[in-house]
C-alpha cells in the first residue's frame, strides 16, 4: 500500500521534468520473489536484501563467450587472452559492486571450461596430457592457467594469461550523503571524488 501511494508522486515529479514512468517496464513484487533490474537481481535473502547478478545475463555472457571461441578456433593463443581479458575484466568491473564473489567464481570455472575445449579441439590428434603442456601452466602456486609468452615492448618474453575475475575485490557501493545531488555546483568536489574513489579495477 505504501508502495502505491508512492506512485503518483513519482509521477508528478517526473511530469515536472517532462518524463513519465513507463508502465511497461513498472512493476510491484514481493521483496522475496525479488526482481531484475539493470542486469542485477534484486531479492530478500532471510531478512536481508542481495544485489546479485542477473542469473539470465551471467549465463547470456557466458554463451557469447562460447560461441566466440568456437568461431575464433584458429586465433593465436595471446590473442585470445587478450579478448577474454578485455571481455572478462569489463564485465566484472560492472557487477562487482554486488554479492557476485560467488559468480566470478563460478564464470571462471566455465571459462577453464571452455578453453579446455578449445585447446583440445585445435589439436585432435595429441593427447590431453600435451595438450595441457602446451597451453596451461603454474602460476603463483595453482595450475591450469591459461597460458602464454609474448615478447614486451623491449622484445623481452614476458608471460600473459587469462585473468580469473574471481581475485578482482567486491567493493561495495557507497550511498550518496542526504540529498546531495550532481546538478548542485557546489557539490562538484564530492561527486568527483566519488567518481575517482570508486574508479575500475584495470589489469
Amino acid at each position: 500500500e505504501d508502495i502505491k501511494a508512492v506512485v503518483p508522486i513519482v509521477e508528478d515529479w517526473l511530469k515536472e521534468r517532462g518524463l513519465t514512468l513507463n508502465q511497461d517496464k513498472t512493476t510491484i513484487a514481493e521483496i522475496g520473489t525479488g526482481i531484475n533490474f539493470l542486469g542485477f537481481n534484486l531479492r530478500q535473502y532471510k531478512g536481508k536484501l542481495l544485489t546479485k547478478p542477473q542469473k539470465e545475463k551471467v549465463l547470456a555472457f557466458l554463451q557469447e563467450l562460447r560461441d566466440w571461441l568456437r568461431v575464433n578456433k584458429s586465433l593465436p593463443q595471446d590473442v585470445v587472452i587478450t579478448h577474454l581479458n578485455q571481455q572478462l575484466i569489463g564485465w566484472a568491473n560492472y557487477y562487482r559492486a554486488g554479492v557476485s564473489k560467488e559468480t566470478f567464481s563460478y564464470v571462471d570455472h566455465m571459462v577453464h571450461k571452455m578453453l579446455w575445449t578449445w585447446a583440445i579441439r585445435r589439436h585432435l590428434k595429441k593427447g590431453k596430457e600435451w595438450v595441457k603442456n602446451k597451453y596451461f601452466r603454474e602460476l603463483k602456486g595453482k595450475e591450469w592457467n591459461f597460458t602464454t609468452e609474448v615478447p614486451d615492448r623491449h622484445g623481452k618474453p614476458k608471460i600473459v594469461s587469462v585473468r580469473k575475475i574471481s581475485q578482482i575485490p567486491i567493493i561495495r557501493h557507497i550511498k550518496v550523503k542526504d540529498t546531495s545531488s550532481p546538478d548542485d555546483p557546489t557539490l562538484a568536489k564530492y561527486w568527483e571524488q566519488r567518481r575517482t574513489s570508486t574508479g575500475k579495477i584495470r589489469w
